[in-house]
């Protein structure tokens, strides 16, 4: 058994239609395997481009979320009463919130 990375292999019985004139040019299923072949590539295409834009979101959703924390972080120690107050506050509205 042969095994290629030929996506569609073609069989060696069926490669050559010998009532077809060797002039005639392509067959339909020449054509139709030239129109898969440029779809896939297509679909390759849009992937890739589908993955790049979602690892630069993500990218920039990781660094929006360290700018974030690391902004929280110094309200915090600059006014550590206000946030446990405020913590304290936002905890007692989910509260009733969710009852």
């Amino acid at each position: 058994m042969n095994i290629t990375n030929d996506v569609f292999p073609q069989r060696p019985d069926f490669a050559e239609d010998p009532g077809r004139p060797p002039d005639a040019g392509p067959s339909s299923s020449d054509k139709a395997a030239e129109v898969v072949q440029r779809v896939a590539q297509g679909a390759h295409q849009g992937i890739d481009q589908l993955q790049r834009g979602v690892h630069s979101g993500m990218e920039q959703a990781r660094v929006s979320v360290d700018q974030w924390s690391g902004t929280l972080r110094e309200t915090v120690r600059e006014h550590p009463l206000a946030s446990v107050g405020s913590a304290f506050a936002l905890g007692m509205i989910f509260a009733r919130l969710l009852r």
